[in-house]
């Protein structure tokens, strides 16, 4: 059977941290229909939303969303390369071009949205699209954070050595239950940010510590599903020094293809292995 990839992105309400009001927030979408430009002339929109059938208290299982991706068109920018003229023409500014679309899928009951490796709209401008559409409909109210790959927490958190850790971090989680990610998350919460940005620089002749329960772990820790990372590591004795960050370690999460009538179910199970709760 063949596996298929999805990247997964960690959606927080920064008050109100419930499924009803994920649910509520993405109907809310598909009625504003906020537009988001992602480059000059790019843009993102939404096309429709199907929520579950199953569901628990009324609330769905999961929401089946159908994104766009098109070129606004500017009707004074036409050229006639036969005839070397500029060309300023009547456009119906509805009428856009370039149109592709993305299916994904989001969990209300753990916030979690997933979107197709192979898609055609790309992880960071569903990223930026749902960062802006989503406070567009709630001002200031939404982190959307590309969950990063465990095997980025177990490279730096195994490493010989680490020179350099930088972590940025959003408080819309609801906090860390044990160890010195707890403690370093309630120090951090009690000042009351929205974001914290930690930078830790040692050198290669006195790298920073490395303990099991350190800060280092604790800010690895923090920004798995909340946030992003990048460190310069030596990853065994004697080994070269190199850059690691985020932005290259997104979490995939593999589902089987099954019938059509099962792709949705499949996804979800898998999700929600990974991710059981809403906390």
């Amino acid at each position: 059977m063949k596996k298929i990839g999805w990247y997964v992105l960690n959606i927080k309400a920064r008050t109100n941290q419930t499924p009803l009001h994920y649910v509520e927030v993405i109907r809310q979408l598909k009625e504003q229909d906020p537009l988001v430009m992602v480059t000059k002339d790019k843009c993102l929109s939404l096309w429709s939303i199907e929520e579950s059938t199953e569901n628990t208290n009324g609330i769905p299982s999961w929401i089946i969303i159908k994104l766009l991706s098109y070129t606004l068109i500017d009707p004074t920018k036409f050229y006639n390369r036969r005839s070397k003229e500029n060309l300023e023409l009547q456009w119906d500014s509805d009428v856009v071009a370039n149109k592709k679309e993305a299916e994904l899928i989001f969990i209300p009951s753990c916030h979690k949205l997933a979107t197709k490796k192979s898609s055609k709209i790309t992880l960071n401008y569903v990223k930026k699209y749902f960062e802006e559409a989503l406070n567009k409909i709630e001002a200031e109210s939404f982190d959307v954070n590309i969950v990063v790959s465990q095997d980025l927490i177990r490279k730096i958190k195994e490493a010989f050595a680490v020179v350099r850790i930088k972590a940025d971090i959003s408080f819309s989680n609801p906090g860390y239950s044990d160890g010195f990610a707890r403690v370093l998350d309630e120090k951090l919460r009690a000042a009351n940010p929205d974001k914290a940005s930690v930078e830790l620089i040692g050198s290669k002749t006195t790298p920073l510590g490395n303990q099991p329960d350190g800060l280092i772990s604790a800010l690895t820790d923090m920004a798995e599903q909340d946030g992003t990372i990048e460190a310069t590591i030596q990853s065994e004795e004697g080994g070269i020094y190199e850059k690691v960050s985020s932005s290259s370690y997104p979490r995939i999460v593999s589902s089987i293809q099954t019938k059509a009538s099962e792709v949705w179910a499949t996804v979800y199970n898998a999700i929600r292995e990974i991710f059981p709760t809403h906390d």
